[in-house]
């Protein structure tokens, strides 16, 4: 038995009533989804009840996808795992919807601690060549996991207004197989605890500067897990938190409207042709 999925078409327009809600609706953006396969997130690729299609990833990548349909040319969602290294993995298309976890992720292993500089690096590079020096891309996976704790409230990550924004004019020349137009880049980056690489992910965010990519973090799980990640968001204009009790009991227009924020929209606007 497999879990129903929620129809597309309605994801698809609900991203686009918070597109217009923040008055970029026009707007033609890549979307990269960073998921996180360290020890500690195991639970959340698990089905529940042993229903197929069911694991709290899988409700991740689907409304995910949602955003990707509505807003990137060719209509897919550019996916990477990682742990202390990273991995590239197939783009989710429409006919992996509901069933790409299962389908595309199953023969991955889940385990290691938590690096964010080797996927952030790779992936900015992935779209904007040039823009950073990338930091170990490897795919280990073999460190022990740190250990992380349970859930609690949603909190939002709040910037300092003094920081500058992206120079649309200044950003370097993006990949034209990866990103063709040269468009901004909107990275989902998915993790439940805290890195064991503060100095090398501090470097990376703030090299991301020069390329048009903006990194919305969302951290699962207790909000005393995120302290750096709140510390970056804070500090650098391309880069927003976001802390969830439970992205699986949230709604879809919750979840939009915590993603396609004013800040987001405020960043995404100079690259609006």
């Amino acid at each position: 038995m497999s879990v129903p999925s929620i129809n597309l078409s309605k994801r698809v327009e609900t991203v686009s009533i918070n597109l217009k809600k923040q008055n970029i609706e026009t707007i033609a953006a890549n979307i990269g989804l960073c998921l996180d396969i360290s020890g500690s997130f195991k639970w959340a690729y698990q089905r529940k009840n042993g229903v197929e299609n069911s694991s709290t990833v899988q409700q991740i990548v689907d409304r995910f996808f949602a955003m990707a349909f509505r807003m990137d040319p060719d209509k897919v969602l550019d996916v990477w795992l990682f742990n202390n290294g990273q991995k590239k993995i197939a783009q989710m298309e429409e006919s992996d919807y509901g069933t790409y976890v299962e389908s595309k992720l199953k023969k991955n292993s889940i385990g290691g601690g938590t690096s964010y500089a080797p996927i952030l690096s790779v992936v900015n590079e992935f779209y904007f060549p040039g823009a950073l020096t990338p930091v170990r891309p490897s795919f280990p996976g073999s460190e022990e996991p740190a250990k992380k704790t349970g859930f609690f409230g949603k909190l939002f990550g709040k910037k300092d207004e003094s920081v500058a924004l992206v120079d649309a004019a200044a950003v370097v020349v993006a990949d034209e197989a990866n990103n063709p137009g040269g468009g901004p880049v909107l990275v989902l980056f998915i993790t439940d605890g805290e890195n064991d690489d503060r100095g090398e992910t501090q470097r990376v965010f703030e090299q991301a500067r020069k390329s048009g990519v903006y990194i919305q973090c969302l951290g699962v799980g207790d909000i005393r897990n995120f302290g750096f990640l709140q510390e970056m968001a804070d500090k650098f204009g391309n880069v927003g938190f976001t802390n969830v009790t439970d992205i699986g009991k949230m709604s879809d227009e919750d979840l939009y409207e915590m993603v396609i924020n004013s800040e987001f929209a405020s960043w995404a606007k100079p690259f609006i042709k």
